[in-house]
């Protein structure tokens, strides 16, 4: 292997490491804002549950129906956002860029004849774009956290 091609195996590792880490924290962000969506869904369906029956007369007419739209609106959010689901598919997208970081440090360390590292890195860079075509895009604020990660 040719300190060139060690450069370029390197700097791939490195681009792998921060799509993975990209990712993984979209992921995190998914999962908190879908979790955060529950939480005020469950507060604001039991506070309209509450409104409906009471009796005191400080309470203004217009609150309960006001919370019960309010309910409806975070409920309509999350189930269409499908938060849970874009947050298990930037974890497969992330776990999948750890394996081909994996494969690279292992073609670094062990590989030595140069016809069988050729077919090994066309492969790896196949798979590369396989899954970068397949993968959503991760938020633009998480890609500058993982740049300043691994820089």
């Amino acid at each position: 292997m040719t300190e060139t091609q060690k450069i370029i195996i390197l700097k791939w590792i490195n681009r792998y490491k921060r799509a993975q880490i990209a990712h993984s924290h979209t992921a995190i962000d998914y999962g908190r804002f879908h979790f955060f969506l529950g939480i005020t869904l469950i507060v604001l369906t039991t506070a309209s549950c509450v409104l409906i029956f009471a009796t005191d007369q400080r309470i203004p007419q217009w609150l309960s129906p006001s919370v019960s739209i309010a309910a409806a609106l975070f409920a309509y959010l999350q189930t269409f956002l499908q938060l849970s689901e874009q947050a298990d598919t930037h974890r497969k997208v992330a776990r999948r860029y750890g394996a081909m970081k994996k494969n690279l440090e292992y073609l670094l360390e062990f590989s030595n004849t140069s016809a069988c590292l050729s077919e090994e890195i066309n492969t790896v860079r196949i798979k590369a774009d396989e899954i970068a075509s397949e993968s959503p895009h991760a938020s633009s604020r998480r890609w500058k956290t993982a740049k300043a990660e691994t820089s």
